[in-house]
């Protein structure tokens, strides 16, 4: 039977899978789209009486106009990068080995991977069930997915994949053109200056506030809260009903399991929420930090549900993903029917995490590694990795 740490440290992983996961549904549609609005285009074509030339033009028109926006508002994905960012600020601290001692554990096990893809891939797995990697891998991924979502998202470059061009130039040229078009705007620029010269003219007050022990913990906490103000920006905001639905099953999924993680981690009884009022006088922290995570936690899946229901098979999928978290939090018996799968799970979630954030990389596109690297390389110097010797 597992322990409590165990447990805890299970559902953190499982909560981890499918948040990432999440990612997948909208970086494929926005890097895919292209090829499925081609295939509808060309059936569509065959079927009309039109001729050809100008059967295309109206077809893609009518493929392409009157359609909701692809992605979700900017403002909201910009509210997930800041929560992936807020619940690890550890990385962007000088002071904090966490980082130094990922980077040392991959430096060693590379220079270990002497054999053959055997070898190599045993030696991989091992490393995913190092803490402090698996930690950065899942920060690095998922920061650069939803940072390349953002990016697309204010470039309003979601609209423009939409356009079905077969000729490689020329939809170049108009992405560039496009681009162009919306950087030289005013207002982006005027918004950017004032934003550095606000950090450039505090730089040194910022600098000392935001060092403080009670700061960095406030920052981290403040995860669960744009974590919620992002899925509720999704949900009231311009979307596409195909992407949202996925999402936020996978949203729900996470949601739960971090609900049972916060739990079990603080061993408080579910039925024992509601047993102290918000002003009562000895209620521990850990309590009342349990209670306000589970609130934020139960908003978040009741304004996910409408849109997970409006599908079928991921009104099904949604209580199969959730029925792990839910036995382990009802306790016994039903706890029991996941302990026998407790020591697999906790060797294979992080593998799974692993090659999910790697699809994510490379299923991105070109943004989503350059950003992955922009990132790397700021750790880099943040922690003066290339003057350790490892």
């Amino acid at each position: 039977m597992p322990t409590v740490a165990e447990t805890a440290r299970l559902l953190e992983y499982y909560g981890d899978l499918v948040r990432t996961l999440a990612l997948l549904p909208m970086i494929t549609h926005i890097r895919f789209q292209g090829l499925l609005q081609t295939k509808e285009i060309n059936k569509l074509s065959t079927e009309s009486d039109s001729t050809e030339a100008d059967d295309k033009k109206d077809v893609s028109k009518s493929a392409t106009s009157d359609k909701p926006r692809q992605l979700p508002s900017a403002w909201a994905l910009l509210f997930l990068v800041l929560a992936e960012v807020c619940a690890s600020t550890q990385f962007f601290d000088p002071s904090d080995r966490q980082v130094r001692r990922a980077v040392g554990e991959m430096v060693r096990t590379q220079g270990r991977a002497s054999g053959g893809f055997a070898q190599g891939l045993a030696l991989a797995e091992k490393l995913m069930t190092h803490e402090d990697v698996y930690e950065l891998v899942r920060f690095v991924a998922a920061y650069a997915g939803y940072t390349s979502l953002f990016v697309l998202a204010v470039l309003r470059l979601d609209k423009l994949d939409s356009e079905v061009d077969i000729n490689p130039f020329t939809s170049a040229r108009k992405t560039i053109v496009h681009i162009v078009r919306v950087l030289i705007a005013p207002r982006f620029w005027l918004l950017v200056l004032l934003a550095i010269g606000f950090v450039l003219g505090h730089w040194s007050l910022l600098a000392v506030v935001i060092k403080k022990k009670k700061v960095l913990e406030l920052i981290n906490t403040s995860t669960e809260l744009f974590r919620a103000l992002a899925l509720t920006g999704i949900v009231i905001g311009p979307h596409a009903r195909e992407l949202v639905a996925p999402f936020a099953t996978l949203q729900c999924v996470g949601a739960f399991a971090r609900i049972a993680h916060v739990l079990v981690q603080g061993r408080v009884p579910f039925a024992s929420l509601l047993d102290h009022g918000p002003f009562d006088a000895g209620v521990s922290a850990a309590f009342i930090g349990a209670r306000g995570t589970v609130g934020i936690e139960v908003w978040c899946i009741l304004i996910l549900l409408p849109f997970v229901f409006r599908q079928r098979k991921f009104a099904m999928l949604l209580p199969v993903l959730a029925v792990p978290c839910i036995a382990v939090l009802a306790g016994e018996p039903y706890a029991s029917f996941v302990d026998p799968y407790s020591e697999l799970l906790m060797k294979q979630l992080p593998n799974l995490v692993a090659i999910v954030s790697l699809l994510t990389i490379f299923l991105g596109g070109f943004p989503t590694m350059i950003l992955c690297l922009t990132m790397c390389q700021l750790l880099i110097r943040i922690h003066k990795l290339d003057k350790v010797r490892f």
